[in-house]
């Protein structure tokens, strides 16, 4: 899978476990839901942060930012 495709099904997970759009959502809930382990969440992670499309908090927890809904939203609408 490549990073590309890794970012996609992380943003894409972020909506399923999200309870309501824009929401903080446990990153320990997007691992289960893509059953990848934690060190690939992790780096999936960092590379959200670095492009501006996630915010981890803390206490094992992340927020997707305003540019990260947008892009997961294109991304559901192209399914």
């Amino acid at each position: 899978m490549s990073t590309q495709s890794k970012i996609e099904a992380y943003l894409a997970a972020t909506t399923k476990v999200s309870k309501v759009p824009g929401r903080v959502f446990s990153s320990t809930d997007i691992c289960r839901c893509l059953q990848w382990d934690r060190a690939l969440c992790d780096e999936v992670s960092s590379q959200l942060e670095k492009a501006g499309l996630l915010n981890r908090l803390p206490n094992d927890q992340a927020i997707v930012t305003s540019a990260g809904m947008k892009r997961a939203g294109d991304l559901l609408a192209e399914d």
